[in-house]
């Protein structure tokens, strides 16, 4: 009887230990979103040159944020111009 709860209690530790890993999750993939040098936080689509704020952060196990696209004042999204390095309020016209 004895040997079967050290068994029992060596079964119970062991299983419980290996849920114990730490995955390590890529918390900096963008989702196809290249980054806008010199600007925090801010990245555009390569397709549609549509620029978008993106904010993460990772605490303990899991992590949060959001993306939006990056309004202008007209309340347009501006886009960005890689050549020139530039955002670009679109024409609401």
């Amino acid at each position: 009887m004895k040997k079967f709860f050290v068994f029992l209690i060596a079964a119970i530790l062991c299983i419980s230990l290996c849920a114990c890993t730490q995955e390590e999750m890529n918390f900096r993939s963008n989702a196809g979103l290249t980054e806008i040098p010199n600007r925090d936080n801010l990245y555009y689509d390569a397709n549609t040159k549509i620029v978008y704020i993106v904010y993460r952060e990772k605490s303990g196990y899991g992590g949060y944020g959001f993306m939006s696209a990056y309004y202008s004042s007209n309340g347009l999204p501006y886009c960005y111009d890689a050549n020139s390095q530039t955002l670009i309020e679109i024409d609401g016209r």
